[in-house]
């Protein structure tokens, strides 16, 4: 078994080279890695469509907010508002027959970007750092029960969503 290549195989070598070099991406003067070349005019856009093919709905501190899911695969629940004192915290129940506290999002997590998803019978809680804080079963339940614990009525977290 010879450790060097013929000329075939140094033929073949080149080839397979220079299509592998022909997709490369090439660097443009002055941008990084990454870099966000959104316009205002395509946020705007995009921020559009998004309120459209999803619904919303607020959880005040004075009234808890019930979201039902029994006929879907998928929800996702986004937090794309908030108003509320530091020591409020929202808490998530199971709205069946016990309903169980499934999760507590202390304010210090309580903030914009933090994201609910239900997926087959369990939900799943992501930081808006995407770090996962909190996951479980919801068992039978058919909804959730969110309640803003606070001292103010007039404090609030909304919530836009898209159930599948």
């Amino acid at each position: 078994m010879s450790k060097f290549l013929d000329k075939a195989g140094l033929e073949q070598f080149w080839s397979g080279l220079k299509t592998k070099l022909s997709n490369k991406v090439d660097k443009i003067s002055g941008k990084g890695l990454s870099t966000n070349d959104y316009t205002t005019t395509e946020k705007n856009k995009l921020s559009n469509v998004r309120e459209q093919e999803y619904g919303s709905f607020g959880v005040y501190g004075d009234t808890p907010e019930n979201v039902n899911f029994s006929n879907i695969k998928y929800a996702r629940l986004i937090i794309s508002g908030i108003n509320f004192a530091d020591t409020s915290n929202l808490i998530i129940r199971r709205t069946n027959s016990s309903g169980v506290q499934i999760a507590k999002i202390n304010y210090g997590y309580l903030e914009e970007g933090l994201v609910i998803e239900v997926l087959n019978k369990n939900i799943f809680i992501w930081g808006s750092d995407g770090n996962l804080l909190s996951a479980s079963s919801l068992s039978t339940a058919t909804s959730l029960n969110f309640e803003l614990t606070t001292s103010m009525s007039s404090d609030s977290v909304t919530f836009i969503y898209k159930m599948e």
